[in-house]
């Protein structure tokens, strides 16, 4: 880094820590500014005057794993009813409660309105068929073998920092989807 940059990067780090602090509780006393004036603080020593709802001991929730189960189920057999080009794109939330599988009623989440499926690929097979999930196998598919292709030196490109990028980005919507 070049001596120019270091007194605004110090003061770029160094100016949150000392306002919000940093978490750990050994460095709080060497960093953290504690003398606010009092208009600027809003902590009150005064406990909470609101109180705990009352939770009934007798309510079973149901197992996320399970209702996923029964999710998908609904979505694959909207798939089948509808196997080409399935029930449109975003109508999962209006499809679903038409195939909703019987077991659903017997959870926790029994009203509950789903607008995915909870994975994916299944909403891609509810939603848009066979067709439409070939299409989406097919391009991320195409993607990683590109991505693989390039890793290995098979194939030459200068944008390796693309590449890397692809890869996680689908790494990370396979995860949160």
């Amino acid at each position: 880094i070049c001596k120019t940059h270091i007194i605004p990067f110090i003061a770029i780090v160094a100016l949150p820590l000392m306002l919000v602090g940093s978490g750990i509780p050994s460095l709080e006393t060497y960093i953290k500014v504690t003398s606010w004036p009092s208009s600027l603080m809003k902590h009150t020593s005064e406990p909470s005057k609101l109180t705990e709802p009352s939770i009934s001991k007798n309510i079973v929730i149901t197992d996320s794993g399970t209702i996923r189960k029964i999710v998908w189920q609904g979505a694959f057999g909207l798939g089948m009813a509808y196997p080409l080009f399935g029930t449109g794109p975003e109508t999962f939330a209006y499809s679903y409660s038409f195939l909703r599988p019987i077991q659903h009623n017997d959870t926790s989440e029994w009203d509950f309105v789903y607008n995915k499926a909870h994975n994916e690929f299944f909403n891609y097979l509810a939603t848009t068929g066979f067709i439409g999930l070939a299409g989406y196998v097919f391009m991320v598919g195409a993607t990683l073998l590109y991505a693989s292709y390039v890793l290995k030196g098979k194939l030459h490109s200068d944008d390796e920092l693309l590449v890397c990028t692809l890869i996680l980005s689908y790494i990370g919507i396979g995860i949160t989807n």
